[in-house]
């Protein structure tokens, strides 16, 4: 089946389940499909700016997406209604990357931070993850006990993910 939106799609995953397919795009969305019928589950999960990724949560009950309009979002994938007011950033939003327990969500931008969101309040969790430069990537652990982030700045550096402390000094590329 063909999946189309209608300008450059940037990502596409797999739900946990197999079922269905996200998809983000240069159009201001992304969308959910059915994997074997290439329709849309939902609406168009708007943004206003590009959008660069689309993440399911790890039981698959949310999206992340994260946007060059400074935000990232969380939608309800069955209902296609945002689960939180949007996370704000000071600059574009690259990615947006759920913990494992789902109960967090760590969102990387042009501002030169990252962010550690609760997943159902919508507010930050800990302090900015400062780096010198935009940050293009954020993703925790496995155990969710950490946060590694890349950045312009030509570091990679790994932080608590509960108080946003530096774990490590910056891990530096020359």
């Amino acid at each position: 089946p063909l999946i189309a939106h209608r300008d450059i799609i940037t990502s596409a995953e797999f739900h946990p389940d197999g079922r269905w397919v996200s998809t983000a795009s240069y159009d201001k969305s992304a969308r959910v499909w059915d994997v074997t019928t290439g329709e849309p589950v939902t609406q168009p999960l708007q943004h206003r700016g590009k959008v660069y990724s689309a993440k399911f949560s790890t039981y698959g009950h949310w999206l992340a997406t994260a946007s060059y309009d400074k935000t990232a979002r969380v939608w309800d994938v069955t209902t296609g209604e945002p689960v939180t007011q949007p996370l704000q950033h000071g600059g574009a939003v690259y990615s947006a990357q759920f913990s494992k327990n789902g109960r967090w969500i760590v969102t990387a931008s042009h501002d030169k931070t990252a962010r550690v969101w609760d997943v159902t309040t919508g507010e930050p969790v800990t302090q900015p993850l400062q780096h010198g430069g935009p940050v293009y990537s954020a993703q925790f652990s496995k155990d969710g006990r950490w946060i590694v982030t890349a950045s312009e700045d030509k570091t990679a550096r790994i932080w608590n993910a509960a108080t946003g402390e530096p774990v490590t000094p910056p891990m530096k590329h020359k």
